[in-house]
């Protein structure tokens, strides 16, 4: 399996990923078929906002500057297992899940 993790910066998550096809198609490659063993995970400015809203902070996708102040490796580690419950089926997402993460939950889940 591969796993693409792309931040979206200025553009929205949906345009970002359009922007990841476009290059495969420059690039000559196939664009990605939905039975593939790849994952597409796009933040909007940066991991760590998933990684802050996961550990149950409140986040604004806006903000540039969730990645102040860092986050440890231990925060990475608690943060992968709590998105790991959220991704289960009929769990319930954490009410400081931002969307760009919620909207990911189903590609999370062929991760399992």
């Amino acid at each position: 399996m591969l796993i693409v993790l792309a931040d979206a910066d200025n553009l929205t998550t949906v345009e970002r990923e359009q922007t990841l096809h476009e290059e495969l198609n420059l690039a000559g490659e196939n664009a990605v078929i939905p039975n593939e063993p790849v994952i597409v995970l796009i933040p909007k400015w940066q991991v760590e906002t998933w990684i802050k809203c996961a550990l149950g902070q409140h986040m604004s996708e806006d903000d540039r500057d969730t990645d102040r102040p860092p986050v440890s490796s231990d925060d990475v580690r608690e943060s992968a297992r709590i998105i790991f419950d959220w991704a289960r089926p009929s769990a319930r997402v954490g009410a400081t899940c931002v969307p760009s993460l919620s909207n990911a939950m189903p590609r999370w889940r062929r991760i399992g």
